[in-house]
């Protein structure tokens, strides 16, 4: 009431039955001057609020009832007889203040009712006849338990059967909104064509590579793999979305949540997340140890060490994907359990604090301060009995969190996972680190480079001022390649775990609930570098771009001899620059 803002009145609600001869048939009230919805008010306040015309779209629920007669109904308590309206015999009953008659008549059976029992989300009457008048509170369909109306569509399951979530006015997708839908297939899409390509080309380089240029080649495959993965991913839950749920998801979500198919997708994308970021890393911290040789893009030869780290590279993200799924340790990594709809006891997925709950208040008392999975599994079978039939049970996983089955980034601080998952979250923000400072050294050192590539240029043009040489031009035209290389590395791994990080922290400090950003981290935060890494780390697919982007350009250059000239010092300066081989 303190929350409405309004100044309060005086106010007199008049009990339908009166006038009654003798009795109390009015009672002085002080409101809120002004109309409000009256979800939140139950019982006598709903009764009075509603017939003194406060709550919005609401009538009052006991103007359709009738006169309550002396043989109405049994009415406890010291009962004398009068009339009502002057014309019918009722019956009051003696309070302290004098005697009563508000009473309210149950439609079939006759029962009478208190006004604190009116609209209370309780069936009191037995035909729902004193609730249903009223607009405070929802129906669940299967059991016709009555809930709070504001516990409608607020995201938490409450009715048996899904109900107050899943209906006309609300529901759930795995991937909500038509645009996100959209941007799924499209990001998706894209990024499976651009490192499929730059596969095919990484593999037919492979063959034709020599020891020079080897481990530049498995490192971009290695890239490409990582990334491809992550663009069946979002295919992958693109489909499901819109081709096996679709509209039945609410229903149907945690069949799906459950499902080896949601664990194996998420397995699938945090593999690939990890092999393209740490092989982009190994790559980086490579090109920034061979800084000064003359040609920066790989060692003299490709040794056993390069292929053990590839493999290891393999096996440390197979293993942070696959850790959280093993069945010796779901007393850190199971987030709760789903049971069959037949048990009425349980509703959507019970987690570890709701089983300790309920197994506490049923058993009287249980003398550890936690259990496993296994031991509230045995107390729950005891529960029932053997006529019942086994209890179906469903684990959530750690990749079912949300629809998109992504890995679990968000947790809070009494959350078992958060070493775990923060251990994740801090290696991959230092790989995003390590990129980063590598490629700045490197551009660095090619800008330490430009003395002796001035030196070249000026032998090289030496007697030319007619100005259709500019030696000054084509390095800064160099630089500018790399700079924008390394500035596009760099923007996109930012872009990509910088804001995440921080979003991870404010859900673990609890600042912000960020539970509902896990369908947009899945398709537009996390797989950017599968898109953006194609076209940085593969000539191929650069050069493509550049060609595309020349069609929108005047270039009448390739006649003029001296043009020729121009285009060697412009390798010459690159090569004196030590630019990584697909930087350029």
């Amino acid at each position: 009431m303190e929350r409405l803002g309004a100044p309060c009145v005086r106010d007199t609600f008049y009990s339908p039955n009166y006038p009654v001869f003798g009795a109390i048939s009015s009672v002085p009230l002080t409101l809120p001057n002004t109309t409000f919805t009256c979800e939140h008010a139950f019982g006598e306040m709903y009764v009075f609020l509603s017939c003194t015309g406060r709550c919005k779209n609401t009538a009052c629920p006991l103007e359709s009832r009738g006169l309550v007669r002396h043989n109405s109904c049994n009415l406890k308590g010291n009962t004398a007889f009068t009339l009502a309206r002057r014309q019918s015999l009722t019956a009051v009953v003696e309070t302290k203040n004098g005697y009563d008659n508000m009473f309210f008549l149950c439609e079939v059976n006759g029962k009478c009712l208190k006004y604190d029992k009116v609209c209370d989300l309780v069936n009191d009457c037995g035909d729902y006849s004193d609730e249903v008048n009223c607009t405070n509170h929802f129906k669940c369909e299967a059991n016709g338990v009555l809930i709070d109306h504001s516990k409608k569509c607020n995201g938490v399951i409450d009715c048996i059967d899904f109900s107050d979530e899943c209906n006309s006015e609300c529901g759930k997708e795995i991937i909500s909104g038509g645009l996100l839908k959209v941007l799924a297939w499209i990001i998706g899409g894209i990024s499976v064509c651009l490192n499929a390509f730059s596969l095919y080309n990484g593999a037919f380089k492979l063959g034709r590579a020599n020891h020079n240029s080897i481990f530049n080649v498995v490192a971009k495959i290695m890239i490409n793999v990582g990334d491809l993965i992550t663009g069946i991913y979002l295919l992958t839950i693109a489909a499901v979305d819109t081709f096996f749920h679709g509209d039945n998801y609410c229903q149907d979500q945690f069949t799906w949540l459950t499902s080896e198919s949601c664990a194996s997708v998420g397995i699938m994308m945090t593999f690939g997340s990890g092999v393209s970021l740490f092989s982009m890393t190994y790559l980086s911290l490579f090109r920034a140890k061979t800084l000064g040789t003359s040609r920066l893009a790989a060692p003299a030869t490709f040794s056993w060490k390069h292929l053990f780290g590839f493999l290891m590279i393999i096996i440390v993200s197979l293993a942070v994907a696959l850790v959280p799924i093993f069945p010796q340790l779901e007393n850190f990594f199971v987030n709760g359990i789903f049971y069959d709809k037949r048990v009425r006891f349980f509703m959507a997925d019970v987690n570890k604090e709701d089983h300790f709950s309920v197994l506490k208040a049923y058993y009287g008392s249980i003398a550890k301060k936690e259990l496993s999975w296994s031991e509230i599994e045995r107390l729950t079978n005891l529960m029932f009995t053997n006529d019942y039939g086994q209890l179906q049970r469903l684990k959530i996983h750690f990749y079912g969190n949300e629809g998109v089955c992504l890995f679990k980034y968000f947790v809070k601080t009494d959350d078992p996972q958060k070493l775990y998952v923060w251990t994740n979250i801090f290696v991959y923000v230092l790989c995003f680190i390590i990129i980063s400072i590598c490629y700045i050294s490197i551009h660095n050192h090619a800008r330490r480079s430009r003395a002796n590539v001035n030196q070249i240029s000026r032998y090289k043009f030496r007697g030319r001022t007619n100005g259709q040489c500019e030696p000054r031009s084509t390095q800064q035209r160099a630089l500018d390649r790399l700079q924008r290389s390394v500035t596009m590395i760099i923007l996109t791994d930012f872009l990509c775990w910088i804001p995440f990080f921080v979003i991870c922290a404010f859900h673990t400090l609890e600042i912000l609930d960020a539970s509902f950003l896990y369908t947009y981290s899945s398709i537009l935060i996390l797989p950017i570098n599968s898109v953006v890494n194609p076209l940085i780390y593969d000539e191929m697919v650069s050069k493509l771009r550049m060609k595309i982007q020349n069609l929108f350009k005047d270039c009448k250059i390739g006649n003029n001899p001296r043009a020729v000239e121009c285009v060697n010092v412009d390798n010459i300066v690159m090569q004196n620059l030590a630019v990584p081989t697909g930087l350029e």
